[in-house]
This record gives C-alpha cells, sequence and structure tokens, in this order.
C-alpha cells in the first residue's frame, strides 16, 4: 500500500504527456513560428529613439533606444487566451478532468496582460529629456511609458523564446517543433510573459513608470509565477525537467531584468 507514488494515481504518465503535447504542436504547425514572428515584430514595433545628456554629465548628446512594451503584452495576451483555449481547453482536458481550472487562470492572465498593455499605453511619461548643454532647453516626453533596452536585456528576452525549446531538448529530449514554444505551451509562454513583465517593473524603467505601474505589473507577475510552481511540480512527478528549468530560468531572469540598473542616459 504504502508504495505507492503519486505518479501511479494520475491518469497519464511521462510518454502520455508528450505524446499530447508533440500532437498538439503538428495538429497546428506552424504556429509555434507564428508566435514567434509575432512577439519579434511587437518586439520591433515597441523599439524608439531617444535622445539624453551623456551618463559622464558631458553636454555631449547621445542616442539610445527605447522599448515601449505596450506591444508585447498584446500579442502576450493573445498567446495565455490561445493556450488557455487550444491547449488547456482541448487537449489537455481529453486527459484531465482539471484542466478547464488551467483554461480559466489562462484566460485570467490574458485579461492581465491587456490591462498592463492599457497601463503602459495610457499613463504619460512626465520625464524630462535634456537635449544639448546642460543649459540648453528640456523637452518633455509625452510618448507612453518606455524602458530604455540594452543589449543585455535584449538577450535576456530572446533568452525567453527560445530557451524552452532548447530546454525540453536537452532535458527531456522532445523534438523542438514539439516541445516548449511561447504562445503554444503553459511554461513556454509564462517565461516570456515574466520576462517582458520585469522590465517595466523593475529600475530599469525608473523615472519612466510610476509607483502604481509598477505595482500593477507586479501583480500580473503573480500568476505566471504559480502557474510555472505548479508546472514544475507535477513536472517532478511525471520525470520531467524542462518545467523546473523553467521556473528557474524565471525567477533568474525576472530578477536580472528587474533589478539591473542602466548605466547610459535615462528616458
Amino acid at each position: 500500500m504504502f508504495g505507492y507514488q503519486i505518479a501511479d494515481f494520475l491518469a497519464w504518465d511521462r510518454q502520455i504527456w508528450l505524446d499530447l503535447v508533440a500532437a498538439y504542436q503538428t495538429g497546428w504547425w506552424p504556429m509555434p513560428w507564428l508566435w514567434l514572428v509575432a512577439l519579434f515584430a511587437a518586439f520591433w514595433l515597441g523599439l524608439r529613439h531617444r535622445s539624453g545628456v551623456s551618463a559622464s554629465g558631458s553636454d555631449h548628446v547621445e542616442r539610445f533606444r527605447v522599448l515601449a512594451p505596450a506591444p508585447l503584452l498584446v500579442v502576450l495576451a493573445a498567446a495565455w487566451l490561445w493556450v488557455g483555449s487550444m491547449f488547456h481547453g482541448r487537449e489537455h482536458a481529453s486527459l484531465n478532468w482539471a484542466a478547464h481550472y488551467w483554461m480559466w487562470g489562462c484566460w485570467l492572465q490574458a485579461v492581465l496582460m491587456l490591462l498592463g498593455a492599457l497601463l503602459m499605453r495610457g499613463l504619460r511619461n512626465r520625464v524630462a529629456l535634456q537635449a544639448g548643454s546642460q543649459s540648453g532647453p528640456q523637452r518633455g516626453s509625452q510618448g507612453a511609458p518606455v524602458v530604455a533596452m540594452t543589449r543585455y536585456r535584449a538577450l535576456l528576452l530572446a533568452l525567453g523564446l527560445f530557451a524552452p525549446p532548447l530546454a525540453a531538448l536537452l532535458l527531456d529530449q522532445q523534438v523542438p517543433g514539439y516541445g516548449e514554444w511561447p504562445g503554444m505551451t503553459t511554461g513556454a509562454t509564462a517565461l516570456a510573459s515574466l520576462l517582458v513583465l520585469a522590465l517595466p517593473a523593475g529600475r530599469a524603467a525608473r523615472g519612466s513608470v510610476s509607483a502604481g505601474q509598477r505595482g500593477a505589473l507586479m501583480v500580473a507577475m503573480m500568476l505566471p509565477l504559480l502557474l510555472l510552481v505548479q508546472e514544475a511540480a507535477f513536472g517532478q512527478v511525471l520525470g520531467l525537467s524542462t518545467p523546473l528549468a523553467l521556473l528557474v530560468l524565471a525567477l533568474s531572469g525576472s530578477l536580472a531584468l528587474g533589478l539591473g540598473g542602466y548605466r547610459g542616459p535615462r528616458p
């Protein structure tokens, strides 16, 4: 009686779950690549160029890039809606009666991402940007809140897109086309969402995003984090290593993006 494990009471095992995810990915091919294209397009759409005084304090004017996160938040909201409806509401529900709870959680997260996008788009940035010499005039920025974008942050965001399928391949021998993809599976979508939300919620957007905006974005980060914890726990039961790896990547990447300062011109 005491020789049973939790996995013995589940309606599926490791291979059944992997086959389910693979069949789902195959049935909707090439949606994984379309989601990647949509995320890259949203990133490019949100990039802007700004001018500001150099960090050395001289009257030298530098041009640098900033990112408006609203387009990415909108695409990720659509991704959560897709994952909840097409994966948990259909594929997962064929094995698990409780899959609709995951579906509702994904739908709720889609709403939170949309609210975050509206918050980032609707509230105006009141930070003044200096141009020319220190005695020169100041120009007010009336655009949406932005985040100073460096190569380091861009690489971390790219990690959120490509790390899930690579981790699934290396840790659980899932073929890249059948593994974890943002917009297709919960873990990969949660990782990408947490990294994007961490950008305006952290110090990277200091002076551009208000305390109230940061608080709302941090609330929106709670549900993806809980879903990753849940997936990591059940992944351990099924003998999968990828969910735990995604949880570790999400925590470390979010902290790195949220706590990292910016040493160049500030938006």
